[in-house]
C-alpha cells in the first residue's frame, strides 16, 4: 500500500507539472511565440502519456486493494481521486484559455498577411520595371 501511496503522490506531482506547462504555453501564445508553444505542447503530450500510464497503474492497484480496511489508505485514495478531478478541470480550463490565445494569434496573423498582400499590390503599381510595352 505504501507503494501505491507513493505512486499517487508522484501522479499528483506530474499533474502539477502539466498545469505548469499549460500556463507556460499560454504565456508563450500571448507573446505570439508559436515555436515555444509547439515545443511545450510536445513536452506536455509526453507528460500526459506518462500521467495516463501512472493513473492506470494506480487504478489497478486500487482495485487489488479494494478490500482494505485501513482508513488512512482509504482517505488517501479518496483524496487522490478528488485531487485528480480538480487537476483535470483546471487543465481543461487552461486549455480553453490557451485555445482563445491561439485563435487570437491566428487572427493577428491573418490580418498581417492581408496587410502585406495589400501593400504588395499597391506597390506593384509603382514598379516601372514591370510596365507592359
Amino acid at each position: 500500500m505504501n507503494e501505491t501511496i507513493q505512486r499517487m503522490d508522484y501522479h499528483q506531482s506530474l499533474l502539477n507539472k502539466s498545469v505548469s506547462l499549460t500556463e507556460k504555453m499560454i504565456k508563450a501564445a500571448q507573446k505570439e511565440n508559436i515555436e515555444l508553444v509547439t515545443e511545450l505542447a510536445d513536452n506536455r503530450q509526453r507528460l500526459l502519456d506518462i500521467i495516463n500510464q501512472a493513473q492506470a497503474d494506480i487504478e489497478k492497484k486500487l482495485e487489488q486493494n479494494i478490500g482494505t480496511r485501513e482508513s488512512s489508505f482509504i482517505r488517501k485514495a479518496n483524496s487522490w481521486i478528488s485531487n485528480t478531478q480538480i487537476f483535470i478541470q483546471e487543465i481543461a480550463r487552461l486549455d480553453e484559455i490557451l485555445l482563445e490565445e491561439l485563435n487570437q494569434v491566428k487572427e493577428n496573423t491573418i490580418k498581417e498577411v492581408s496587410k502585406v498582400y495589400k501593400q504588395k499590390k499597391s506597390i506593384q503599381g509603382y514598379n516601372l520595371n514591370n510596365v507592359k510595352r
